[in-house]
């Protein structure tokens, strides 16, 4: 379990084919393990006392089977050997390392993030946008004072304090995937990377994006607008509701929301099916409508179940975040 617990912690690193040598591979040397794959690159702590590259695919799978509580492991004949009581299994070894793992700078010292900072860029990635005709906006951009995104039809702006300046822009996917599963309590940058530090003191970093971002500022409300108080069951709804809102291309879960006549009504459609469900509120105005993504509607209820209405915007605010929703006409 040590050796697989070791393994698990770096496999965001992994590539998912092998476009470049050694990328679906861990990387074994003094004392650490990595994975890199040009754009994530993790490193932990060994438990292996080896050099060299293993497969990891058939390396995590078979240790995820083994019910012995200690294994003998050792390199002979090119192959990473692993014999239990009952078994003994050789997987194919290469003794060198081509990946570019010393390049990369791997800090000893960070600057400490909020408790919330995972929560906080997860729900930023979520903002950027998924398609690839605007390559800036798919980016998430991290400053000493707030992580931010926009899509052209939302904007997340989330508030924190660091102690040092950092101003970066990352790929949404690959930070996505960094703090999903990790609390991250580190930060600090270099010339081309950005890297994590995690509770497990693991290291995760990726690549800047060499791009100045937008300026959002702009496009954030000063004033207060009329507020929506959404009803309690919401949460549940949208669960139903987003079984039927997988979009094929993005795999984001859409959900549709409009409020008429006190009557707020949630709908979801794909290719599998549809689904409709309403529910009571006490709005009352003009009739409202707007699509959002359903994670990213629960993980905000979280922080607040009060939405705005500022002209065509729907904006949920609490103290640490703002989120912007640009209504139908």
């Amino acid at each position: 379990m040590e050796v697989l617990n070791a393994l698990e912690s770096v496999k965001k690193g992994l590539a998912t084919k092998d476009m470049i040598e050694q990328t679906t591979s861990f990387i074994f040397s003094d004392s650490k393990v990595y994975a890199y794959n040009d754009e994530i690159c993790a490193i932990s702590d060994s438990p292996l006392d080896i050099e060299g590259v293993v497969d990891a695919l058939p390396l995590l799978k078979l240790l995820s089977t083994i019910k012995d509580d200690e294994i003998n492991t050792w390199i002979e004949n090119n192959e990473f050997r692993i014999k239990g009581k009952k078994f003994h299994t050789g997987i194919a070894y290469e003794e060198e390392i081509k990946l570019p793992i010393n390049e990369i700078n791997f800090p000893t010292e960070f600057i400490e993030t909020p408790k919330n900072f995972s929560l906080l860029a997860k729900l930023a990635c979520m903002t950027a946008s998924k398609l690839l005709d605007d390559a800036l906006i798919t980016n998430v951009h991290i400053t000493s004072n707030r992580i931010e995104s926009c899509d052209n039809d939302r904007i997340t702006v989330c508030n924190i304090d660091l102690d040092q300046e950092i101003d970066v822009l990352v790929y949404y996917k690959n930070l996505q995937d960094i703090v999903i599963g990790h609390t991250i309590k580190g930060i600090t940058t270099d010339d081309t990377w950005v890297h994590f530090l995690t509770n497990e003191e693991i290291i995760l970093s990726c690549r800047i994006q060499e791009e100045e971002y937008v300026d959002l500022e702009e496009h954030l409300p000063e004033d207060e607008g009329t507020i929506i108080t959404l009803p309690d069951q919401i949460k549940e709804i949208l669960n139903r509701a987003e079984t039927f809102g997988k979009n094929a291309e993005t795999n984001e879960k859409f959900i549709n929301i409009s409020i008429k006549n006190k009557k707020l009504l949630i709908e979801s459609r794909n290719e599998i099916g549809w689904h409709k469900e309403k529910a009571n509120t006490k709005y009352v105005g003009p009739d409202i409508s707007f699509t959002i993504n359903s994670d990213f509607l629960k993980d905000i209820l979280n922080l607040s179940t009060e939405i705005q209405i500022i002209n065509d915007v729907l904006m949920f605010k609490d103290k640490h975040s703002t989120h912007l929703v640009k209504l139908e006409e």
